[in-house]
């Protein structure tokens, strides 16, 4: 396991909250709720948004370095095959001209599914 050093380098990472699952599919695999976040990074350390969930006791699920194995366990039954990390936009600045970049990429459609399938319940319930 790790976490947050004293003396480590400081971070700072902004965290919104967009939707929280806590739903019978969840708890029929025994996990009580989970919560869909996104994060904005205001500096960039190693495993930035990992480490922080972490020492807050909110893992990512599908982490299996920072994260909590039984959970992961419970929710590969649910069909969540890999982390639940995306990026889903880099600011940066271009190489060569120093134009601000912005990327932007969509969900991946296994967490989407993943997402979807959890909406669905929460409206069931």
């Amino acid at each position: 396991m790790v976490r947050v050093s004293e003396d480590g380098q400081s971070a700072h990472t902004i965290f919104r909250v967009l939707n929280r699952f806590s739903d019978g599919l969840l708890h029929q695999v025994g996990l009580s709720d989970l919560t869909f976040v996104e994060a904005t990074l205001k500096t960039g350390r190693t495993h930035q948004i990992r480490v922080h969930l972490q020492s807050q006791d909110c893992p990512i699920a599908g982490d299996e370095r920072y994260g909590d194995y039984q959970a992961n366990k419970r929710l590969q039954k649910l069909g969540l095959k890999r982390m639940f990390l995306h990026a889903s936009e880099l600011h940066l600045a271009h190489p060569l001209t120093g134009e601000k970049l912005i990327l932007k990429a969509h969900l991946p459609q296994e967490l989407a599914q993943f997402v979807l399938m959890l909406e669905n319940q929460e409206k069931a319930v």
